[in-house]
């Protein structure tokens, strides 16, 4: 009963997650605070050059080749960033 019910609208939400994502033109990555990859829209794997699949792998943002297919001129500054921003929590927009 409960877990059936439950499970489903976890599905129902992850569907209603992605479409909204894909709606959206920029690129969007949903992360945890604990570097574990949520989702993303298709601009942001199209950018990082991975694939759907790789959320289902166990994808993280803390991965050291995480990054590597945006070729940044400073991948250190960029990475301080993020982890800046993500520590900054309760925020319902991040950068």
């Amino acid at each position: 009963g409960a877990t059936l019910r439950g499970g489903l609208f976890q599905r129902v939400g992850d569907v209603v997650v992605r479409v909204v994502l894909d709606q959206v033109p920029q690129a969007v990555l949903m992360v945890s605070d604990t570097g574990q990859v949520l989702a993303a829209n298709a601009r942001m794997f199209t950018l990082l050059r991975k694939d759907a699949g790789a959320l289902e792998r166990g994808l993280r943002l803390d991965e050291p080749s995480f990054w590597d297919a945006l070729n940044l001129i400073d991948p250190q500054a960029w990475a301080d960033r993020v982890r800046q921003v993500q520590a900054q929590g309760g925020r319902t927009v991040q950068e």
